[in-house]
């Protein structure tokens, strides 16, 4: 996640949920180029209730445990479906396959098996991070520079 964001627009109420559009990268920040090089607007919460004003440069957090929870997730997910699957192989391989063809390619299909469900379960988390499906929202920490 980037880590500054300039502020896109604020919420009326006091609670509401900040738009900030965030850099691309950290370099971008000090940039003079009008180059247009930021991320999809995501919203933000304000819990220390900065006055904020359009324009304005934040700090965006994130809180420790959900980017530990992201992070175990993304990482032991497939190779626990992987685990799974080898398994559940042996049932799947009689279930699927006629008994002769199974016993002569036993090896062979249990492999496959559990190659095809870790390159799955990596496409699920692949796509999953891409899409906008947040647990909770990114903290504003501090006002960098006042736009």
């Amino acid at each position: 996640m980037c880590n500054f964001g300039i502020v896109e627009s604020v919420g009326s109420k006091k609670g509401e949920a900040v738009v900030v559009k965030p850099y691309l990268s950290d370099s971008c920040m000090g940039c003079q180029n009008k180059c247009g090089r930021f991320g999809k607007p995501i919203e933000a919460l304000n819990p220390h209730q900065f006055p904020l004003r359009e324009k304005q440069t934040v700090r965006l957090r994130v809180s420790r445990v959900q980017f530990f929870v992201q992070g175990f997730f993304s990482l032991f997910f497939p190779i626990v479906c992987s685990f799974a699957s080898l398994f559940a192989a042996p049932k799947l391989v009689a279930l699927l396959f006629k008994p002769d063809f199974a016993s002569r390619h036993f090896q062979a299909l249990e492999f496959l098996m559990v190659l095809a469900t870790f390159l799955l379960s990596s496409a699920l988390v692949f796509f999953l991070s891409r899409t906008d499906f947040v647990i909770s929202r990114p903290e504003i920490e501090d006002i960098i520079i006042d736009g």
